[in-house]
């Protein structure tokens, strides 16, 4: 029923990549850990985020799990799979 269309999943509100790096080190257990910053690249984008107006309407998706939630338990399950 979707033809092909694309459509985006995520937490239904922005995430800076600063946020992401202290979430990740945060849930690996690494606080300590921090951000190194190059010069910007030709390309790169300021600014990115995934419209879910298709996923809710089509779908009737909504997230359950919030970003720092979910990152806390795909580093877990990642780490589980190490051991």
């Amino acid at each position: 029923p979707l033809r092909g269309e694309v459509i985006n999943v995520g937490c239904g509100h922005p995430v800076t990549v600063n946020e992401l790096a202290a979430t990740m080190a945060e849930a690996m257990g690494r606080p300590e850990l921090t951000a190194v910053y190059q010069a910007k690249r030709v390309g790169d984008l300021m600014h990115s985020y995934a419209d879910l107006r298709k996923a809710r309407e089509w779908l009737g998706y909504e997230p359950r799990v919030d970003f720092h939630e979910g990152l806390r338990r795909t580093v877990e399950w990642y780490g589980a799979g190490l051991v």
